[in-house]
């Protein structure tokens, strides 16, 4: 079984100042890197990025001069090339609490059975960073390197709940507040009081909240500066998380966070049970 986390359909690259062929090559490389190992046919590439087969070929062309894509099979097939590891690679190294993080989500994992994901604070966004999968056939899939929608994940509430309800209101009118499933919060004052029992409890909860029978645990960490640096997560599903084990559970997910932090010079939170 396979839970995936979605992202909300959006058109980035169609500003003021956007540079079409740019936009073009990066919407292109976010399409091969969708479609895995699988790849895509140039009519395909065209058809995502809007324009001619002519002109997707330049592209892709381009691209495959600086190994950032490459060719398969017959036809051909055009998928990621080799050079968007060196990328990921020096982003690791640009990202020094990547490596403090990881370790502890691996030992989240064992202490748990759920999986760990470990996210970025991006303005006010969770973005996924690395994920430790729990034992077992069901896999929460979530892409990395997504800037996802905060009022409806516990990585993003997590978040959130450090900062201002100035700070919070100013990110959701940005963002919005879409619905995902039934119990996703909607509503910005209930929200805010979401968040007000997040800080004084010290981990965040999403209950069904992004995707149905999917449960999550979540709290912040950061460094000597109060600003949160990111979250760290639990994922599962709901029928595996009764009252009395969530009791249980939520003080490990507090304690992997506050381990990171002191990892980073930060200090804890006080917090009120």
């Amino acid at each position: 079984m396979t839970v995936s986390d979605s992202v909300e359909p959006n058109t980035p690259g169609r500003g003021k100042y956007s540079l079409q062929g740019l936009s073009r090559s990066i919407r292109l490389l976010n399409g091969l890197a969708a479609a895995g190992s699988a790849g895509m046919t140039l009519t395909e590439a065209a058809q995502l990025i809007e324009t001619t087969k002519s002109s997707a070929f330049s592209v892709l062309r381009t691209l495959m001069d600086f190994d950032y894509v490459s060719t398969t099979g017959s036809g051909p097939r055009y998928r990621l090339g080799p050079a968007v590891l060196r990328l990921a690679d020096s982003y690791s190294q640009s990202v020094p609490w990547l490596e403090v993080a990881r370790p502890v989500a691996a030992s989240l994992t064992a202490r748990t059975g759920w999986t760990s994901r470990v996210a970025s604070h991006i303005g006010g966004h969770p973005v996924f960073q690395d994920r430790v999968d729990a034992p077992g056939t069901i896999r929460f899939h979530t892409e990395l390197g997504i800037r996802e929608l905060p009022h409806r994940s516990a990585a993003g509430k997590a978040i959130l709940a450090c900062l201002t309800d100035d700070e919070v209101r100013s990110i959701i009118s940005e963002t919005g507040l879409p619905r995902r499933t039934r119990n996703t919060i909607t509503d910005v004052e209930a929200l805010l009081q979401d968040l007000k029992l997040t800080r004084e409890r010290g981990y965040a909860v999403d209950d069904e909240e992004d995707d149905e029978g999917v449960f999550c645990l979540a709290a912040a960490f950061h460094s000597a500066d109060t600003v949160p640096l990111g979250a760290i997560s639990i994922t599962g599903l709901k029928t595996d998380m009764p009252d009395w084990r969530l009791h249980q559970t939520s003080p490990v997910v507090r304690e992997a966070a506050d381990k990171i932090t002191h990892a980073l010079g930060g200090r804890s939170a006080t917090r009120r049970s």
